[in-house]
């Protein structure tokens, strides 16, 4: 009996002086006699474990309470989905459906709608391509074409075929219209297709995208020069290099003369 005391108040002692050797001693000897609560603190919370970082993940996160591995799985945002399928695939050759046409065009072939869908803004994506003006329809006059586009919300995707049946012309991110200033966003481009097939997107350069008079439209500019510039008639016609799209000529010869020209929106 005498024992059981003498281990008792030892016990009791090593908890108050060190909470190590009271946990042993009552694990070993003391559990029968001794409630737990003596050796916790009063009311005290338990300390949560630490979670696992962002980068850093144990073995021990991977099991499962049955202690069996599992897959973790990390939610991915769309942006990121988007370049893990592309580079899944191996490649950024995407396919993009032909747009229907809503009119009718004397330039456009079914390559040149397939290769040029591939560089439209994502909110013309899905659309039908609608002809609002054409000079065989409307005429060979620049007010003409603003008139079409008023309260014309969408891109302009200008097509121009000159008297040696080049191809090529611009993207606008907006419709077109008279202003002092320059005005668009850099989802303007320009493109050709003679002799093969080239975009050139905005560079971040400047931001001279678009500026339309009476007198004349011009799309890009720097340094003095046009990417593309028109004439108030829409019969003559000039292209440079620009700062604004980094482009290339896109006629064989700067100035040239306009056979047809269309320009479509996505409605």
């Amino acid at each position: 009996m005498w024992f059981v005391i003498s281990l008792v108040g030892c016990a009791v002692a090593l908890a108050a002086a060190g909470r190590k050797w009271g946990r042993w001693f009552y694990l070993r000897y003391g559990r029968n006699f001794l409630p737990r609560s003596m050796l916790t603190g009063k009311n005290r919370a338990p300390t949560p474990p630490p979670s696992p970082t962002k980068d850093v993940q144990s073995v021990e996160g991977l099991l499962d309470e049955g202690g069996e591995m599992h897959e973790t799985v990390l939610s991915m945002s769309t942006d990121d989905y988007r370049k893990a399928s592309l580079f899944a695939t191996g490649s950024f050759d995407l396919d993009f459906p032909i747009p229907d046409l809503i009119g009718t065009t004397e330039i456009l072939t079914e390559e040149h709608r397939e290769k040029l869908c591939g560089h439209l803004p994502a909110r013309a994506e899905g659309y039908s391509w609608s002809l609002i003006f054409s000079t065989s329809q409307h005429g060979f006059s620049l007010n003409s074409l603003y008139r079409k586009m008023q309260k014309l919300e969408s891109p302009i995707l200008i097509v121009i075929q000159d008297t040696d049946n080049n191809v090529f012309g611009a993207l606008t991110s907006c419709s077109l219209h008279v202003s002092d200033h320059f005005y668009g966003t850099g989802e303007s481009l320009l493109y050709k297709f003679n002799p093969s097939f080239k975009v050139f997107h905005w560079t971040g350069e400047n931001l001279y995208f678009i500026k339309g008079n009476m007198e004349s439209l011009s799309i890009g500019a720097g340094d003095g020069r046009f990417g593309l510039w028109l004439d108030g008639d829409l019969n003559q016609g000039r292209s440079q290099s620009c700062s604004t799209y980094g482009n290339e000529p896109l006629a064989p010869q700067e100035d040239f003369v306009i056979k047809t020209l269309e320009c479509w929106a996505f409605v």
